[in-house]
C-alpha cells in the first residue's frame, strides 16, 4: 500500500485534500507533521499525492494528516456515530450472539484536539459532556494494530479505533461515512462503563464445569431441560452458544467452564436493575 500524503494544510491554515489543491507548489501547502513546504503532484501516470520538497519522506506525515482531515470533519459535524459496545456470547460463527452492553449511539462533540508524544501526532481527542474520548486513527495494520492493553485500562478513558490500515483511498467522502455511520472499520477498543457493566452481568452467572472434546464439548449442569440431549447433555457448541444465558467459553483443558446466566435470569444490562422475581416475569421462567 502506497503512503504517499492524500491531506496537507493550505496557506490559510485549513486541512485539504489532494483533489482539492492546485497543481505543483502554488497551494501553499505543508506537512501537518513536520511543516515542511509540499508540493501537489498530479500528474497522469501516479496517484495524485502530496510530497515533501526536502526530503523522500516524512516519518509521521501520513497519520497526522489523516488526523487533521478527520479532526476537521469532525469539528464541521458536530456529532459523530458511535458503534454499540458488543460482547461475543458465542463461539460459533453460526450462533455469533451478541450482548450488547451500551447501544449505539450519536453524540454532540464539543471539541476535538490532535493528540502528540514525543511531539509526533498520535490520534485524537474528543469531548462531549465535558468527557474525553480517544479516537486513535489506524493506518499499519501489522504495527498499530498491537497495543498494550493494561496501559489502555490505567489509562481509564475510553478509546474507539477506526482502522483505515487496508484502505487506500481515504478521502472526505470516506470519512464523513466513518463519522456518521456503521462501519465494520470503527469500533471499541476499551469503555470502563461498558467493562463494569460486563463484570457485573457476569458475576451473577453459574460457572458450569465443561467436559469432552474437541467438537462434543458438554455441561452436565444446564438448568434448561430442553437443551439437554438424553436428559443429560447439553453440547456447548451446538446449544450452549445459541443460549441468550451464555456468557461464554473459559479455561483450558480439564479446568474449562462456560458462564451461565439461567439461574440468575440476565441477559441484559437493564436486568441487573430488576429483582429476581421481576427477570422471572420478564423472561416468562418458572
Amino acid at each position: 500500500m502506497s503512503y504517499n500524503l492524500l491531506y496537507a494544510v493550505d496557506s490559510s491554515g485549513s486541512t485539504v485534500h489532494i483533489s482539492q489543491a492546485q497543481r505543483g507548489a502554488s497551494c501553499g501547502c505543508v506537512c501537518p507533521a513536520c511543516g515542511d513546504l509540499l508540493v501537489a503532484r498530479k500528474g497522469d501516470e501516479v496517484k495524485h499525492h502530496f510530497a515533501h520538497t526536502t526530503k523522500d519522506d516524512c516519518e509521521n506525515g501520513y497519520l497526522a494528516s489523516i488526523c487533521f482531515a478527520f479532526k476537521k470533519a469532525i469539528a464541521r459535524l458536530g456529532r459523530i456515530y458511535l458503534p454499540a459496545f458488543m460482547k461475543n456470547r458465542t463461539i460459533t460463527d453460526e450462533g455469533s450472539g451478541l450482548h450488547v452492553i451500551i447501544p449505539e449511539s450519536r453524540i454532540a462533540i464539543e471539541k476535538v484536539d490532535i493528540t502528540k508524544r514525543g511531539g509526533a501526532v498520535m490520534g485524537l481527542m474528543a469531548y462531549y459532556k465535558s468527557k474525553p474520548l480517544i479516537i486513535n486513527i489506524l493506518t499499519s495494520y501489522s504495527t498499530e494494530k498491537s497495543r498494550d492493553m493494561a496501559k489502555v485500562r490505567a489509562v481509564g478513558l475510553p478509546v474507539i479505533e477506526i482502522d483505515l490500515s487496508r484502505e487506500e483511498d481515504i478521502n472526505d467522502e470516506l470519512i464523513n461515512r466513518l463519522l456518521t455511520a456503521q462501519s465494520d472499520l470503527v469500533y471499541w477498543v476499551y469503555n470502563k462503563k461498558a467493562e463494569s457493566i460486563w463484570d457485573a452481568m457476569t458475576a451473577k452467572c453459574s460457572k458450569l464445569s465443561v467436559s469432552g472434546t474437541d467438537n462434543a464439548i458438554y455441561t452436565m449442569g444446564c438448568p434448561i431441560p430442553k437443551m439437554r440431549t438424553d436428559g443429560i447433555y447439553c453440547y456447548i457448541k451446538t446449544k450452549c452458544a445459541m443460549c441468550e444465558y451464555f456468557f461464554g467459553l473459559y479455561g483450558f483443558g480439564e479446568e474449562r467452564y462456560i458462564l451461565c446466566s439461567r439461574q440468575s435470569v440476565i441477559t441484559e444490562p437493564a436486568d441487573l436493575k430488576l429483582t429476581l422475581k421481576e427477570r422471572k416475569a420478564k423472561y416468562n421462567v418458572k
